[in-house]
């Protein structure tokens, strides 16, 4: 992790929040909120065999990057935009499975 952080100050963060702290510094999956949203909520507001939305030129986009360190976790990256109707819709999404060298 990152050595400038004060130990301090992270054994501070899980005192106040152990499940934030875990995740933030710890390196953990949220446990406390993974059934926030049933699994079938999700999945039907996903189209059916739809892996990726072709590029419109008058839609602007976002793009989202989670990095990894190329040896245990993968490198993501996800593209998005806002419809009309002010609707999140997710565009895109890669992943790149390790090891790789980043």
């Amino acid at each position: 992790m990152n050595p400038t952080v004060p130990a301090s100050f992270i054994a501070e963060q899980y005192e106040a929040d152990p499940a934030n702290a875990a995740a933030e510094y710890g390196a953990q999956f949220r446990s406390d909120i993974e059934s926030f949203i049933a699994r079938e909520a999700v999945e039907a507001c996903v189209p059916v065999d739809l892996r990726e939305r072709a590029p419109l030129s008058e839609t602007r986009y976002a793009a989202f990057v989670d990095p990894s360190g190329g040896s245990k976790d993968s490198f993501t990256l996800a593209i998005a935009h806002l419809s009309s109707d002010k609707i999140a819709v997710l565009d895109a999404v890669r992943e790149c499975k390790p090891p790789f060298f980043p």
